[in-house]
């Protein structure tokens, strides 16, 4: 399943991986600390963070966080 959000010519899919990835930015710690909590390597979370960051058009962790967060995606609860 994927997440979408925009009107169709700015249509943004993230994966069900790529959401719990960006959940976890939202978090204190490192790539490698959201790797373990994943089960997946440190190298896997920063391409589905460098993803993430290129789908939602953002330059960095802080800016794709709130991206997600007014999108809908995910929520700081």
């Amino acid at each position: 399943e994927r997440a979408h959000i925009g009107e169709e010519e700015d249509h943004i899919s993230l994966s069900d991986r790529e959401l719990d990835v960006l959940r976890l930015m939202s978090t204190p710690g490192t790539y490698r600390q959201i790797g373990e909590q994943l089960s997946i390597s440190e190298e896997t979370v920063r391409t589905h963070a460098k993803n993430i960051l290129a789908k939602l058009k953002q330059p960095n962790r802080t800016q794709a966080v709130i991206a997600g967060i007014r999108a809908n995606l995910i929520s700081l609860d």
